[in-house]
């Protein structure tokens, strides 16, 4: 694990170094998905979704520390509120005697403590947050691995290209040769002007061809920059050239247990398991104790001598227990509603588990058949370049017609093209089966 945390850093400033000199960079494969993961905007955005849950769980774990609040009032009753009283009560009976209640100055204050002591609910609900915080850790995984995946087939995609711009760029060389060649024997009045010209459409067929493979090239280096989150002026090259000897080791199974789809689905069959001790929670009395403790002062004048001023405090504590009763039978449906939940779940984890089968067996019978082919195909390229140079000399001594040589052009190019087929279908057939066999999503487990 450290090799790779020093490999990565060495890889990005010699990439950053690259860049500031010449706005270019030259990678690999591996730098390749190595600068996606770093880079791929999508990806940066799910990874924001893990701290999202690590801050949800510091907020239900708040819930067991103490809950403090204090308050803190001043009053200046400027204009104070007077009554009317009998007078008898001072000696002037028939009259009513304005009195003024209270004081001009108030000082309130009081502090308020709570603290949980039994809440079945949080420890359920602490439990499914983070139950939560792994399956969006197997979200980061599975964005991870689709995106190592898009970027390997685009990597794999230009290099079929490139050889094929190579076999383009070989075929023009020799049509050029022959058309130089026809040339002088048309001048000479050894052939037609027609042959002449049909050797100069197939030229120009092929420069179509390499014209499209270049725009195809650009293309998929765009894609590239999208997924490397890099600007339109930044220039790639893609160092590796294509290994069509080497191959990938077979798993001889599927590892099921490994795929994160798979994965995804056990939690969140685990995760509609803990929703339904959260709604059990819910038949449980909660316990918390309280304190409080308030105190209010009053002045006729603005000053806390003890000849005017008077204050008085009064605190309470206790315990409060809520006990649900009946509500309506609401925890019973959501209960039923999660049993069917969980049988969908249960469905969708045996398809999936058929598909990772089939994926893995496509995969295995497409690099099995496309293996064998690419030698054939390998050796059928070989024989039919053979055969042209060997009818493009005799054309050139006379002895072959035109038509014989287009023949073998054609042929020629077709052996070029079933042979690119098969190598990008193997290719790509084995970028399945890692996939497919789970061996991708270990590597980035293991990497986490």
């Amino acid at each position: 694990m450290k090799f790779n945390v020093v490999f990565i850093m060495i890889v990005f400033f010699a990439l950053q170094k690259s860049y500031g000199q010449e706005d270019t960079l030259r990678l690999t494969l591996y730098e390749t998905i190595e600068m996606a993961i770093r880079n791929n905007p999508d990806l940066k955005r799910v990874k924001l979704g893990e701290s999202l849950v690590e801050t949800q769980i510091a907020g239900i774990k708040s819930a067991m520390y103490p809950q403090v609040s204090a308050n803190f009032g001043f009053s200046d009753n400027f204009s104070i509120a007077k009554q009317l009283l009998p007078g008898e009560i001072v000696g002037q009976p028939g009259q009513q005697i304005p009195v003024e209640f209270g004081t001009r100055f108030g000082l309130q204050g009081g502090v308020e403590v709570n603290q949980l002591l039994y809440d079945k609910n949080y420890r359920a609900n602490l439990n499914k947050v983070g139950l939560t915080q792994n399956i969006a850790r197997l979200q980061t995984i599975s964005n991870t691995e689709t995106l190592v995946y898009n970027t390997a087939q685009l990597y794999i995609q230009y290099q079929i290209s490139e050889e094929q711009r190579k076999l383009l760029e070989d075929n023009i060389n020799r049509t050029n040769t022959l058309v130089d060649i026809s040339k002088a024997q048309y001048e000479n009045g050894i052939i037609k002007k027609l042959d002449l010209d049909q050797i100069r459409v197939n030229r120009t067929n092929l420069e179509s061809e390499l014209t499209n493979t270049t725009i195809s090239q650009r293309q998929l280096i765009n894609a590239l920059r999208f997924y490397l989150d890099l600007d339109s002026d930044t220039q790639i090259v893609l160092d590796e050239e294509l290994n069509d000897t080497e191959r990938y080791p077979l798993y001889p199974y599927s590892a099921t247990q490994e795929n994160i789809q798979y994965k995804l689905i056990d939690q969140q069959l685990d995760l509609t398991a803990l929703e339904n001790d959260v709604i059990k929670a819910g038949y449980y009395p909660t316990v918390s104790a309280f304190f409080r403790y308030n105190y209010s002062g009053q002045s006729r004048k603005l000053t806390f001598d003890n000849d005017i001023y008077s204050g008085f405090g009064a605190g309470t504590y206790g315990v409060n227990v809520s006990i649900p009763v009946f509500d309506g039978f609401r925890k019973k449906r959501k209960l039923q509603e999660n049993k069917v939940r969980i049988q969908q779940l249960k469905h969708d984890r045996e398809v999936v588990e058929n598909n990772i089968q089939l994926e893995f067996d496509n995969a295995v019978n497409e690099l099995v058949q496309n293996e064998q082919l690419i030698e054939k195909q390998q050796a059928n390229m070989d024989l039919a370049k053979d055969v042209y140079e060997v009818t493009q000399l005799s054309y050139q001594e006379g002895v072959a017609p035109l038509t014989e040589l287009l023949n073998a052009e054609t042929s020629l190019k077709n052996a070029q093209t079933q042979y690119l087929s098969a190598l990008i279908n193997f290719k790509l057939a084995e970028l399945d089966h890692i996939k497919a066999s789970g061996q991708l999503a270990e590597l980035i487990t293991s990497n986490q």
